[in-house]
C-alpha cells in the first residue's frame, strides 16, 4: 500500500507550498474544463438540479479537497478529546465522557486477532464520547438507562481520516427529532500505525460496552452513521455477531440506519468512475483507503468491503435477519458510492433482512449532512429527517 505520511512540519510546509499552485492554476483549469464539459458530455447533465454553475462549484470543491487534503494523511485532530462549540448548544444539552478501553475478557477474534494487535501496534485505549439530548429532555445525560429506555448510537463519518461527532448537525437533529439521548463516539481516525484499523473497531466496541454497562438493552439501541460512520456501524455489528458465535453475547442493535454507507474499499463498482464528476468525494485511494487498511494485505475483507458478494453471502446478514435486526439504507443516485450501496442493500435483503431503502434522485454523497452549511447542498435533509423519524418509531415495534 502506498500513501504519503509526512511529519507535522513537512506537512505544514507542503500545505503552504501547494496553496498557490492549487488556487492559481489547478482550480481555474478545473473550472474551465468542467464549464466546457457540462455542455459537451451528456452525463454531466443527468441530474436537473445540477445546473452548469453548481456543476462547476461541485468540481471545484472536489478538486480543492483532493489537492489540499487528499494527497497526504491528515493531521491528528487537536479537538478529538474535547467538546467543540456548536450552533446547536442553545437547543441541545451536551456532556463529555471518557470511556475505558475494552477489557481483556472480550474475545479477540477475526480482525482483532491480527498481526497489528498481537504485536501491540494497535491496542485498546480510552476513548472520548459525547451525550446529546434536546434541551431539558434528559436531566442527567450520563445517567443509567431507565427501564426500556431507547438510545441512538451515532458514529460520525469522514473517511476514517477526519470527522468530529459534534461538528455536523446530524446527532443534534436526531436528538431533537426523537426526544431520545444520542451517544456519539469519537473513534480514532486512521492517521498512523497506532490509530489505523482496527483501532476504530476497538473504540466503537468500547462505546457499545459503555452503553451496555449503563443497562441499555441491545434491543433498545439504534445504531446510525453516514459514509465511513455507516461502514463502522456495519463493522461493529459484524464483530458483535462474531462474539455471539463464541458465546460472548453482548447482543445486537435493534436497528441500523445506514446513510450512504461506504461499502467497498476496493473501489470496484462502476459508479466510482461514472459519478466522479457529479459527487464531491475525492479519490479515496490516494491516502484514505491505504492508510485505513495499512495493517491488512487485502481490502476486500468483510470489515472493509461489506458490499462485495462474498461478504453479503457469508451468513452474517442471515444471522442478523434471524435476530430481527432491521435496517434503513440511503443512497443518492449522483454519488460515487451508489452502485456499492445498491449491492449492499441487495445482499442484506437476499439474506432475509427487513430493509427500508431510500433512493434520492440527484443527491450526492451524504448531501443531507450539509443542511446547515452555506450553499445549495443539503437539500435532501427533509427526506432523510422524515425517514429517520419513521425508522426510529418502526424499530420500537
Amino acid at each position: 500500500m502506498v500513501y504519503f505520511q509526512p511529519g507535522p512540519r513537512l506537512h505544514l510546509l507542503l500545505d503552504a507550498l501547494a496553496f498557490v499552485p492549487v488556487h492559481l492554476f489547478i482550480l481555474p483549469a478545473t473550472a474551465l474544463y468542467h464549464g466546457i464539459r457540462y455542455w459537451l458530455a451528456p452525463s454531466a447533465r443527468r441530474f436537473p438540479h445540477l445546473t452548469w454553475w453548481r456543476y462547476i462549484v461541485l468540481n471545484l470543491q472536489r478538486a480543492r479537497n483532493q489537492y489540499m487534503r487528499g494527497l497526504c494523511v491528515n493531521y491528528p485532530d487537536p479537538n478529538a478529546h474535547v467538546r467543540i462549540p456548536s450552533k446547536y448548544d442553545d437547543v441541545c444539552d451536551v456532556a463529555t465522557v471518557t470511556l475505558p478501553p475494552i477489557t481483556e475478557d472480550v474475545p479477540r477474534l477475526e480482525v482483532l486477532d491480527s498481526d497489528a494487535t498481537m504485536k501491540g501496534i494497535v491496542h485498546p485505549t480510552p476513548v472520548t464520547g459525547f451525550w446529546i439530548a434536546a434541551k431539558g429532555k434528559a436531566g442527567d445525560l450520563t445517567a443509567q438507562a431507565k427501564p426500556d429506555e431507547r438510545v441512538i448510537y451515532f458514529i460520525v463519518g469522514g473517511g476514517y481520516a477526519n470527522g468530529h461527532p459534534l461538528d455536523p448537525h446530524t446527532a443534534f437533529s436526531f436528538a431533537q427529532l426523537t426526544g431520545a439521548r444520542v451517544f456519539c463516539i469519537n473513534y480514532r481516525k486512521s492517521l498512523d500505525d497506532a490509530s489505523a484499523f482496527p483501532a476504530s473497531l476497538f473504540d466503537t466496541l468500547a462505546g457499545w460496552s459503555y452503553l451496555r454497562d449503563l443497562d441499555f438493552q441491545a434491543k433498545n439501541i439504534v445504531m446510525t452513521g453516514d459514509s465511513a460512520g455507516a461502514n463502522a456501524c456495519l463493522a461493529l455489528t459484524r464483530y458483535l455477531d462474531a462474539l455471539r458465535g463464541v458465546g460472548f453475547d453482548w447482543g445486537l442493535p435493534r436497528g441500523l440506519a445506514l446513510h450512504c454507507p461506504w461499502g467497498d474499499m476496493t473501489s470496484s463498482f462502476p459508479s466510482i468512475k461514472r459519478n466522479r464528476y457529479t459527487d464531491h468525494l475525492i479519490d479515496l485511494n490516494t491516502t484514505y483507503i491505504p492508510s485505513h487498511t495499512r495493517h491488512f494485505p487485502s481490502k476486500d475483507g468483510a470489515y472493509f468491503s461489506p458490499a462485495l458478494s462474498q461478504n453479503t453471502s457469508d451468513g452474517h446478514f442471515a444471522r442478523l435477519a434471524e435476530a430481527e435486526v432491521r435496517a434503513y439504507v440511503l443512497a443518492g443516485t449522483a454519488e460515487a458510492f451508489y452502485d456499492e450501496i445498491i449491492a449492499l442493500k441487495a445482499g442484506m435483503r437476499a439474506a432475509g433482512m427487513d430493509i427500508i431503502y431510500r433512493e434520492i434522485e440527484g443527491a450526492g454523497h451524504s448531501d443531507f449532512v450539509s443542511m446547515d452549511r452555506p450553499g445549495w447542498q443539503g437539500w435532501s435533509w427533509g427526506v432523510v429527517r422524515n425517514d429517520f423519524e419513521d425508522f426510529w418509531y418502526a424499530t420500537a415495534e
